[in-house]
């Protein structure tokens, strides 16, 4: 007996000793404690231990006369356990395992036992496997405890995982290796109710159904408020999931001390509030009881309804017909923290004669002080406002004198009779008014300014390059094509767009491409086009579509134009004519108020060079009359004309550009820059070449006659001559206009062989797109 005592000490030295060292013993995630709480006399510790750690053999090893039987009424319950800490629904998987010992006198024996859980994995994964120590060495049994057969339990909320099997089993320690004493069971854990993959489990309507889990599962409470001034206990919990197909919950307020059911309702599910948090459906219970007692503790309680409407059992244990009367039909109650209501402390009363309780009677004495109080202070507040009110109209009077001011200075010079002074004032304002009206007067906002035009050739396009330069000099935010290119490239209808609705003035640019192919759209017959066209030749189309309808339209057009060829809706308007009305056209802008304003004087040498690019297109067209026609051809109309899409990878991978061919700040190019314009062939190659300050190669003599111009609306013909050719009308008619028929069936037959020719003398009303057009307009050019 001795020699077993001895051996006994030993081995709880050394279980003392590795629960010292091992500090893996201590992990959260499960109780501790393994007693019942009505067992006093049974001390039970639980520690995670190795599977495969020797203490368990030194336990296995004692000798003994009896050893120990195994546990009965094994138990394994796991429940899924609402949180409401998070915005999101979150569960956690609380198992809670039980076990007793037989009343026979062999129990006296238990030192121990051991919880061995082995995951039952069917994939080729490796399986999780984890050991619980239950240390009852300290027990001292006896023959009463042994009779009431005590129960031990365990309970873990972080070590099992939800969807998967387990194998568990419970030894009892010490025992036999050949005669090992346990108990053993296969358990399948619930669905994690959170997941997506659990509304598989959801019948349509729940109809005929109910969740093979809804009696693991359990209410969460997302809070407790006690309200002491009105006597309430307000209870807010969250519901179970849709695919559960509960139709309400039973809320109780329990007794703590007495144990007993002092208030209860119940809470339909369509009277819960619904919310919705991402793809997660939660339901929200909120129940008030009134007229609780004070100092009284109170429990909580959320039971689900566990009958549907048709009489099916909603959480059945272990069960596959719901309507069976005779399965066991259990919901789980979720119990909140106790609660008590403490009763309110009625406020002091500090004088006798106070007629209410917390404010004081007012003497004689207080209430002549507070009447002087108030006559003091009535007449410094109304002293003070009109203080303010005279001070703000001092401020306004002297910001609107300021200004007028300004304007009088603006506008008048002081007189000055000394013809010899007034002559030097003249010189020094000439020579520096330019100098001078850079500096604006009143400082304003850049007004924003689209260009809208149709790229008919190069030298056009170099007009209104110069003309935008113009524009830009003047401080204005000048928007053009193709200085936007980048832009463009990005995406070309939000460019359209933006441009339009972005800016303060739309400036349109008539010209003869313009005219022609804004009025072949109207007609929608067919489509101009240029031959060598560039992806920003289908901009004006769609700009003029959406600049017509703009606050504030500017019509322009050079002095190569004529005016025929403005565009029709733009017809009634006032018209620019440039270089000639550049002034009047800047001053329109700027809302100036007098025609003499010095701004309008300013850079000359950019209107110069309008001038210049005009004379370059005049020049161009003397030597290339029909330079309309031979770098245009038609096309049969369509209800949607492709746009090419503009890529930067597409302009400046396939595109040679040079780098010098991009515009300065100031939009101006340098004497030896060489720029490239956009062009496409029919194999749908494209190619950017602007010669910018270099002569343009003469093209090949024209074949056409250019000294009349016809215009033909359908009723009568007219027949403008050249000024130079001193002839009648009669012999320009025979001259001049059958060979330009002739030009255009030619033109019509080697350019549109797909389209149908018809006579270039009968022209509709409506077509002012007719090639007969292009050549009468031309021609008088």
């Amino acid at each position: 007996m001795a020699k077993f005592k001895n051996f006994i000490f030993r081995l709880f030295l050394k279980q003392i000793l590795f629960i010292i060292l091992s500090t893996e013993i201590f992990i959260n995630g499960f109780k501790k404690e393994c007693t019942v709480h009505l067992q006093k006399d049974i001390s039970c510790h639980v520690s995670k231990i190795d599977c495969k750690n020797s203490i368990i053999e030194n336990y296995m090893n004692i000798p003994l006369k009896q050893y120990p039987e195994e546990a009965h009424d094994f138990r394994v319950e796991p429940f899924s356990i609402m949180e409401t800490n998070y915005d999101l629904t979150k569960y956690i998987l609380n198992v809670g395992i039980s076990w007793q010992m037989p009343p026979i006198p062999s129990t006296e024996f238990v030192k121990g036992f051991l919880l061995n859980v082995e995951e039952i994995n069917n994939d080729e994964d490796e399986e999780e496997n984890f050991c619980f120590f239950f240390n009852t060495s300290q027990t001292k049994w006896n023959k009463e405890l042994i009779n009431t057969s005590p129960r031990f339990q365990f309970t873990s909320d972080k070590e099992f995982s939800f969807d998967k099997k387990y194998n568990i089993s419970l030894i009892t320690i010490p025992s036999l290796k050949s005669n090992i004493k346990d108990v053993n069971i296969e358990i399948k854990m619930p669905t994690n109710p959170a997941h997506l993959h659990a509304m598989q489990h959801l019948s349509p309507n729940c109809t005929n159904y109910s969740h093979p889990y809804a009696n693991k599962w359990t209410a969460g409470f997302q809070s407790i408020n006690v309200h002491p001034n009105s006597k309430t206990i307000q209870i807010i919990f969250r519901g179970a999931p849709p695919q559960y197909c509960f139709e309400g919950y039973e809320v109780r307020l329990m007794d703590a001390a007495n144990s007993e059911v002092v208030f209860h309702t119940k809470l339909r599910i369509e009277e819960m509030i619904i919310e919705k948090k991402g793809q997660d459906t939660i339901f929200k219970g909120i129940v008030n009881f009134t007229n609780a007692d004070f100092e009284v503790q109170y429990i909580p309680s959320v039971l689900p309804i566990e009958t549907a409407s048709d009489g099916r059992c909603l959480c059945p244990v272990n069960a596959e017909d719901p309507y069976d009367k005779t399965i066991v039909c259990s919901c789980i109650a979720a119990e909140g923290h106790p609660v008590i209501m403490k009763r309110p402390n009625a406020p002091s009363i500090d004088c006798k004669d106070c007629y209410n309780q917390t404010i004081k009677p007012i003497r004689d004495l207080e209430f002549k002080e507070y009447l002087l109080n108030w006559l003091i202070f009535l007449p410094m507040f109304f002293v003070t406002i009109c203080l303010g009110l005279l001070a703000y109209f001092i401020i306004k009077c002297y910001q609107k004198q300021r200004e007028n001011g300004k304007i009088v200075n603006i506008r008048f010079v002081k007189d000055n009779h000394d013809e010899c002074s007034n002559e030097k004032n003249k010189n020094v304002i000439n020579n520096n008014c330019q100098e001078i009206c850079r500096i604006p007067l009143i400082l304003d906002d850049k007004k924003r300014i689209l260009i809208i035009y149709n790229h008919d050739c190069e030298q056009h396009d170099m007009t209104v390059l110069a003309f935008a330069n113009y524009l830009k000099a003047f401080d204005f935010d000048v928007k053009l094509d193709i200085w936007d290119i980048d832009e463009i490239s990005k995406n070309i209808n939000d460019y359209i767009s933006s441009s339009i609705i972005n800016s303060d003035i739309i400036i349109i640019i008539n010209s003869i491409g313009a005219y022609h192919r804004y009025q072949a759209k109207i007609d929608k017959q067919y489509d101009i086009l240029r031959n060598k066209s560039s992806p920003l030749d289908s901009l004006f189309l769609s700009q003029i579509n959406h600049s017509i309808e703009h606050g504030r339209i500017i019509s322009v057009r050079f002095q190569y134009t004529l005016s025929e060829n403005i565009i029709l809706p733009l017809r009634t308007g006032l018209q620019y004519i440039l270089p000639e009305n550049g002034p009047p056209l800047i001053s329109n802008i700027i809302n100036a108020k007098s025609r003499n304003d010095p701004i309008l004087l300013l850079h000359k040498d950019k209107l110069d060079k309008i001038t210049d690019a005009v004379n370059e297109m005049n020049n161009y067209i003397s030597k290339n009359p029909n330079w309309f026609i031979e770098s245009h051809h038609k096309i049969p109309y369509t209800s949607e004309s492709p746009q090419k899409s503009i890529k930067n990878d597409y302009l400046f991978e396939k595109i040679p550009i040079s780098i010098e061919s991009i515009p300065n700040d100031t939009g101006i190019f340098s004497a030896t820059e060489e720029t490239s314009l956009l062009s496409t062939n029919d194999d749908e190659n494209i190619e950017m070449k602007l010669n910018v300050n270099n002569k343009i190669n003469d093209h090949e003599d024209s074949h056409y006659p250019t000294t009349s111009l016809i215009i033909d609306s359908g009723i009568n013909s007219l027949v403008i001559c050249s000024e130079e050719q001193d002839i009648s009308e009669k012999e320009c008619d025979e001259k001049y206009y059958l060979p330009i028929r002739n030009n255009s069936l030619t033109y019509l037959k080697n350019e549109c062989l797909n389209l149908k020719n018809e006579d270039p003398s009968k022209h509709l009303s409506n077509d002012s797109g007719m090639i007969s057009d292009l050549n009468n307009s031309i021609a008088a050019t």
